[in-house]
């Protein structure tokens, strides 16, 4: 699916918030009380558009009386702008521009609009993709016990990759499900395989928004210790926690070509070289992820942080 593809999906979204018009712009809502509250999001990222196949459709059911949700319901897209033109972002990085002090640029301001929203929830899931081939989806975020909870709940994907919640995602701002655990609300991102249309991106963002909604509408709104009890009763989730990232030291930094996030690797294994010559080494085994390729990015591009993170395996966490 081209640019025309994108088009196409943002006119259908547009036509169904004209019926059914959310709190800010390029968001809707279903439902017939005010809460509990769901708020989905989708092309944070301009250029992670897999997912809106599924979304859209969602949408359309919901729009038609196909099924009913109980409580509010909000569908919101990120970022318009950067998706018409298959970018990540315009000026700066919506995904890691919230909870400014200061505010001037587009995505700045899109980002204060999207914290209103978020603010309201009783719930927030984010939908993403990775930059590079994934082997499967996988939830990524900081530890959060009641965001946790609700990712057993779920199910889906069943594989959750998250990290110390005092050190943030990335020092160059904060992400949205980072703004909402900030607020005590409970919050799931989530990778949909690469970035872009495909079919498994389509069938596991649809597998994923059905069981959301399915146990959303049952148990979104109820008691905190029902939900601990609920999640515990779910089948467990293979964690795995972020122990490393190999920071970038140039733009000629390079990786060994084609990795895929989750791929494992060996301790020892050689896995690029830096510009010196020296080679990078994986510290200990585990499986990689957001494997960056800068030599490959437009030459005026802001560099990305790591090189790559590498998470292990460790026994689920008990809720």
């Amino acid at each position: 699916m081209s640019l025309d593809g994108v088009a196409e999906l943002i006119q259908r979204f547009e036509k169904i918030k004209e019926r059914h018009p959310g709190a800010i712009p390029y968001s809707a809502s279903f439902g017939r009380s005010k809460k509990p509250h769901l708020v989905i999001s989708a092309i944070i990222h301009g250029d992670e558009v897999g997912t809106l196949p599924a979304l859209v459709s969602l949408m359309e059911e919901l729009d038609v009386g196909k099924f009913e949700f109980r409580g509010k319901l909000s569908f919101v897209l990120g970022n318009i702008p950067a998706a018409r033109i298959n970018q990540r972002y315009i000026d700066r990085d919506l995904n890691r521009s919230f909870g400014l002090k200061e505010v001037k640029l587009d995505e700045e301001k899109r980002a204060l609009e999207l914290e209103d929203l978020i603010s309201d929830a009783d719930l927030y899931v984010d939908l993403h993709q990775t930059i590079e081939s994934s082997l499967d989806g996988f939830h990524i975020t900081a530890f959060h016990k009641e965001s946790y909870e609700w990712a057993r709940i779920v199910g889906r994907p069943g594989k959750f990759v998250t990290h110390d919640p005092d050190e943030g995602f990335s020092t160059a701002g904060i992400c949205s499900d980072e703004f909402a655990q900030n607020r005590a609300i409970p919050s799931m991102s989530i990778e949909f395989f690469q970035k872009g249309f495909s079919k498994e991106a389509e069938i596991s963002t649809k597998e994923f928004l059905a069981n959301l909604l399915n146990q959303a509408s049952l148990h979104l709104g109820k008691p905190a210790s029902e939900i601990k009890s609920l999640s515990k009763e779910k089948n467990s989730l293979e964690v795995f926690w972020i122990m490393y990232r190999e920071k970038l030291q140039s733009r000629e930094d390079r990786l060994v070509e084609n990795m895929s996030n989750l791929q494992e690797v060996k301790a020892g294994e050689v896995l690029g070289v830096r510009s010196d010559n020296l080679s990078i080494v994986a510290p200990e085994t585990g499986l990689i992820l957001f494997p960056k390729y800068p030599h490959k990015l437009h030459p005026a591009a802001t560099l990305p942080e790591s090189l790559f993170v590498l998470a292990q395996a460790r026994e689920d966490l008990d809720p």
